[in-house]
């Protein structure tokens, strides 16, 4: 695992720079590590938004799957226009966490960087005017998703169903969040392109309620969706009706059909 640690890094389609740009890496974004060059000097990596592509390793802040995930779902800031601080130029969509839960007051916000930068001496924070920054909702859109969905249990399953007569898989996801004011597409194999990568198949204890939960049949193909309650259960609509599963075996509530199609989980507000 681990986090952009200079303001912009390129992410290349081979270990080799000027050669077939895939995008862009800002300061603070998390990457799954999937491979390395044997000098060490390029890494392949997973963005959030489920670019894969090569990177310079110097760009990239190595961390343990615990401070990966308290850096996933720590509270955070991003910025809304372009700052600057001592030269270094923080772009628009740039998130950072807060450096403490009360690093925010009516003028300024401070902020963790991932590692130093050289041109900011050796802080470990900054500090920014507060206009420069959107904070992220103390009160979780998704958990009011899941709370919403929770009064499904038991709707039976109809398929292309959006109603009290019952629903779909997709459709339990979508008016979940249509309930709170946001619009998700309404088929699984388009929701999986919404929202920022927060889990794999091989790393899932960065889920948080709300993020929602893609599965996939033999071909590769994604076949069905479902809302994570945080932790390894999940609520979803599966024949014969809206229901709550589990990625534990040790949970009586275990679904080791679903356990075994687990994909991704994306997180679609922040």
């Amino acid at each position: 695992f681990g986090v952009t640690c200079v303001p912009m890094a390129f992410v290349w389609g081979q270990p080799r720079e000027l050669d077939d740009v895939q995008t862009q890496l800002l300061l603070g974004d998390c990457v799954w590590l999937l491979d390395e060059t044997p000098d060490g000097s390029y890494l392949l990596v997973h963005g959030t938004d489920s670019y894969l592509g090569w990177v310079r390793s110097d760009a990239i802040q190595r961390l343990d799957a615990s401070r990966f995930d308290e850096w996933l779902n720590a509270p955070a800031a991003t910025f809304v226009r372009e700052h600057e601080v001592r030269g270094v130029r923080f772009s628009p969509a740039v998130r950072l966490p807060l450096a403490s839960p009360a690093a925010a007051d009516a003028k300024v916000v401070r902020l963790r960087l991932p590692a130093p930068i050289p041109a900011l001496g050796e802080k470990s924070t900054i500090e920014v005017p507060r206009d420069a920054v959107r904070l992220s909702s103390e009160i979780r859109v998704g958990q009011k998703a899941i709370e919403i969905a929770q009064t499904l249990l038991g709707r039976p399953y109809v398929f292309g169903g959006r109603s009290s007569l019952g629903t779909d898989c997709s459709g339990l996801v979508s008016d979940a969040y249509a309930a709170l004011g946001h619009t998700l597409p309404r088929d699984a194999r388009q929701q999986v392109l919404v929202g920022k990568l927060v889990a794999t198949r091989w790393h899932r204890t960065a889920l948080r309620p709300g993020d929602t939960l893609f599965f996939i049949d033999t071909t590769g193909r994604v076949i069905h969706t479902g809302l994570s309650l945080g932790g390894s259960r999940f609520i979803h609509q599966c024949p014969p009706e809206v229901q709550v599963s589990s990625f534990d075996p040790a949970d009586p509530l275990y679904s080791k059909t679903w356990d075994r199609a687990f994909i991704f989980g994306r997180r679609p507000l922040d």
